[in-house]
């Protein structure tokens, strides 16, 4: 990707006192802020809703923001264009290459088998007839280098995303910013506890999506290694996010940063679950990283682990219980990808830049339950922002 223009932060216009300077956590690779507060820098990948935390810093003290960051994809350098067109019953897209779909409007299940370097972004799905809504690739060679970036899915009857196990496996696989709401949503037809909000057999990463209401299965299924990342649940009847090792695992699954409300509606699940291992150590992967979760949970524990991970490196840390509406406050508007509205040093919106499909955008956000410091004569907006020093 190349370089994004600056951006300038201007936190030091919300202070009395000498010159600040800036450091940040969180920005996307290739990405840096200088001292000065300019944000610049190329992204090297494209990700889902990242928090990123800028600090002020002088000699009065130091004060900070939080932001959700994303590097968004667009349809440059994809050879063939589907663009805002209504699609009933999309079927199967076999051994394309550089296929994209913007905006469009599905009513089924839309498969792609042997497809590489495709991209569906703001994309809706106003329902499925006991289908999936996308789903990678039954047989065939696995699809490679596939985004699936701020589309909408509701009333879904089985599964909203499925990244299924064949052999070869899918490769490169991203679902970001995504909202999923509904699925398994004829229950009485296909069985609870069957699908699944992202139905993961194979390597992928999700990150920054919201789900809501996934009536007969977990929110995330993953069923080998994977990176989950602060993705925004409320509820599931099963779990938020499950493991089940009945597919080929791999080196690593990663659950990290997300926010977890409302699930196990079973009575039996809970917010974050590793199922018992059904292949004797045949699949499981190596090792599993569950970090800096926020769970809500309290019938029952909100982090499970079933029989048989003797073999697997277990790493949790950093995962804190809190309550349900501190869970709901903590992603004001995540259904909107697009920028709140924010004081006004800030400049709000989304920077232009180029690269991979030149015109990528580089979107961010003022997260205003997440502003605060230790600075005297702190203009903080009472009722927008708290104090979180």
């Amino acid at each position: 990707m190349s370089a994004l223009a600056a951006i300038h932060v201007g936190l030091a216009a919300w202070f009395v006192g000498a010159a600040a300077t800036f450091t940040a956590t969180g920005l996307p690779s290739g990405v840096s802020i200088s001292s000065a507060g300019s944000i610049t820098g190329t992204p090297t990948a494209h990700r889902g809703r990242t928090p990123v935390r800028i600090t002020a810093t002088n000699a009065q003290g130091s004060a900070f923001v939080d932001l959700w960051l994303s590097v968004e994809p667009t349809e440059a350098g994809y050879t063939t264009v589907y663009l805002n067109q209504t699609i009933n019953n999309p079927g199967t897209v076999q051994g394309a290459t550089g296929i994209a779909f913007i905006g469009c409007t599905f009513a089924n299940e839309m498969l792609l088998r042997s497809c590489t370097n495709v991209l569906v972004k703001n994309c809706t799905w106003t329902s499925t007839e006991a289908s999936d809504a996308l789903r990678l690739s039954n047989t065939g060679t696995g699809c490679h280098n596939v985004i699936d970036y701020g589309n909408e899915l509701h009333n879904i009857d089985v599964n909203g995303f499925v990244i299924s196990g064949d052999d070869p496996h899918n490769t490169g696989v991203q679902i970001l910013n995504n909202l999923v709401t509904s699925t398994a949503n004829n229950v009485s037809a296909i069985g609870a506890g069957l699908y699944h909000g992202i139905y993961a057999w194979g390597s992928c990463l999700v990150q920054g999506n919201v789900f809501r209401t996934s009536r007969g299965g977990n929110a995330i299924s993953c069923r080998g290694s994977a990176t989950v990342k602060w993705n925004y649940i409320d509820g599931s009847f099963e779990s938020g996010v499950s493991y089940y090792a009945d597919h080929p695992g791999g080196a690593l699954l990663t659950i990290e940063g997300n926010v977890i409300v409302a699930t196990g509606s079973n009575g039996s699940d809970t917010d974050i679950r590793l199922r018992n291992d059904p292949s004797a150590g045949v699949n499981l992967v190596d090792a599993i990283d569950i970090l800096g979760n926020f769970v809500t949970m309290t019938a029952r524990d909100a982090i499970t682990l079933g029989a048989g991970y003797g073999g697997v490196t277990i790493t949790e840390t950093g995962n804190t219980l809190i309550t349900a509406d501190a869970a709901r406050a903590m992603f004001p508007g995540a259904v909107a990808i697009a920028p709140l509205s924010p004081p006004s040093a800030f400049i709000a919106g989304r920077v232009l830049v180029t690269g991979v499909g030149a015109g990528d955008l580089l979107e961010w956000r003022i997260d205003t339950n997440r502003v605060g410091g230790s600075w005297p004569n702190c203009p903080i907006q009472s009722g927008r922002t708290r104090d979180m020093s």
